[in-house]
Order: structure tokens, then C-alpha cells, then sequence
């Protein structure tokens, strides 16, 4: 693994551990969360991050294990969204194909029950504001509110394209937004005014 790519990796962990979770955690049922980026078992890891998205795991207090999509993102602004990739320039399958499949599916495969996105300041020191929502849900208001021509954005610096969904307010006008098309999973926690909605 590149050593820029592994630094990227330990930065998303520390911040989803020591962060995320705290935040968001006692939301979504509470518990222990067990990451698997970096973990000891590397084939294990690849197989649950490669064919089902799943970066963690919840550990409930209630009983039960709980798989987990999360993404960490320093970019030292609150954007308040999901990024879900739609496409790779390297046309390999994407988060996107993953959830769509495993949640359409009616074969038991495995998926993340929950669907995490946080963001940090630059140096991941600071969270600034995370939401969880169910994978199913979240894949759901995709394929029924979204439109390529607006909630599709492409990364300038790598080609690839990702569905940008707000969390509970449009990302820009004309977007769509969980809250108000009637998610009901949806948790979102912000330190600017520390009550979680």
C-alpha cells in the first residue's frame, strides 16, 4: 500500500474513532465500534471493504453487530452532505454499484446498516460535523430524488463523480435533501451548536 494512501488511512481512522463515534454513536444505538481500515486481518478488511463497503463495525449495547460505511473528510468545512462515488474514471466499481446492488439484493448479502459521513478540520483534530443515515434509505432517496444533471459532482483532481446529498438542507439549489424528503434514520450531530438534530 502507498505511504500516502496508508497516512490517509490512519488519519480517517483516528479522527472516526476518537471523533466520529462519540458524536455519532450514542444516535444510532451506541456501543463500540471496531474500524477495520488498517486492520491486522488485510484480506478480511479488503473482501468487507471491496465487495460490501463496509469500513466498521457497531458493536451494540443492546446486542447485535452492525456493519458500518464511514467516510472522514478533512477538508476544514462543514458541507453537510453525503458523497456517495457514482463513477471512477479507472471504471472500476464503485461505492455506489456496491450499495445499490447489496441493498436491492434479496440474497442476504452483506452491507452497511448505516452509512456515516463526518468532516474535520484540515489536520483531523477537529470534527466539525457528522450524520448517520441507514445505507438502504440513504440508496433509496438517490435512485428516487436525485437527477445526474444536479446532485452529481466531479473531483478536479481525479475525474471521478459522486452523488452530493444534503443532509437536512439542500447542498445547493435545486439538490435534494434527506430531511426534506422524509428520512426517518437520519441523526446529524454539529459542534458549532453541539445539539444533535
Amino acid at each position: 500500500m502507498r505511504a500516502d494512501v496508508q497516512r490517509d488511512m490512519r488519519r480517517s481512522k483516528s479522527s472516526f474513532e476518537q471523533l466520529v463515534w462519540p458524536a455519532i454513536g450514542p444516535l444510532i444505538g451506541g456501543g463500540r465500534a471496531v474500524s477495520m481500515e488498517l486492520s491486522q486481518d488485510s484480506e478480511l478488511r479488503t473482501l468487507f471493504d471491496v465487495t460490501s463497503g463496509i469500513d466498521a463495525w457497531q458493536i451494540s449495547t443492546a446486542g447485535g453487530m452492525y456493519a458500518i460505511a464511514s467516510r472522514v473528510q478533512p477538508y476544514g468545512r462543514d458541507w453537510s452532505t453525503f458523497t456517495v462515488r457514482l463513477t471512477r474514471k479507472s471504471g472500476a466499481k464503485t461505492e455506489w454499484e456496491k450499495l445499490k446492488d447489496a441493498c436491492y439484493s434479496r440474497d442476504g448479502r452483506v452491507y452497511p446498516q448505516w452509512f456515516v459521513q463526518a468532516y474535520t478540520s484540515r489536520d483531523g483534530a477537529e470534527l466539525l460535523s457528522c450524520a448517520a443515515v441507514r445505507t438502504a434509505e440513504l440508496v433509496s432517496h438517490i435512485d428516487f430524488y436525485c437527477r445526474e444533471d444536479v446532485d452529481v459532482r466531479c473531483n478536479g483532481s481525479d475525474g471521478n463523480k459522486f452523488w452530493m446529498v444534503g443532509w437536512d438542507r439542500p447542498a445547493k439549489k435545486g439538490c435534494s435533501c434527506l430531511l426534506e424528503c422524509g428520512a426517518t434514520s437520519l441523526v446529524v450531530f454539529r459542534t458549532a451548536c453541539e445539539e444533535p438534530f
